[in-house]
């Protein structure tokens, strides 16, 4: 299944649906249309991962690249709806230690909440 990827914005945070295989031949278009249609982070990331089927190692690279240019602007990175076969690939590259997973938005939402000054 080709790779899609939508940005959606809400004035708390933005949500990045992707759906597919997050493989090397095309996950760059995560990236692509994460950076053209989100030029400046200023409020959390959402992530919905309930639509990625497989990850290789490039798709981890896609979501580090994320983690690590959000957290910098001081943001928070949050994944939701992993599914088990892409969650077991996260715990063998051992992200789950640094990324903020949740099973659902309104689980991440809660976490950004709470978060808040």
């Amino acid at each position: 299944m080709p790779l899609e990827c939508v940005v959606s914005t809400d004035e708390l945070y933005y949500l990045i649906t992707v759906e597919g295989e997050m493989t090397s031949g095309c996950c760059n278009v995560v990236l692509d249309i994460t950076h053209g249609q989100i030029p400046s982070i200023d409020r959390p990331v959402i992530m919905d991962m309930s639509g990625v089927e497989y990850i290789d190692s490039r798709g981890i690279g896609i979501i580090v690249s994320l983690f690590t240019h959000i957290k910098k602007t001081g943001y928070q990175f949050l994944l939701v709806s992993v599914r088990p076969n892409v969650l077991k690939i996260i715990k063998m590259t051992a992200l789950q230690t640094i990324l903020s997973l949740h099973p659902t938005i309104d689980s991440a939402l809660a976490e950004i909440n709470g978060n808040r000054p």
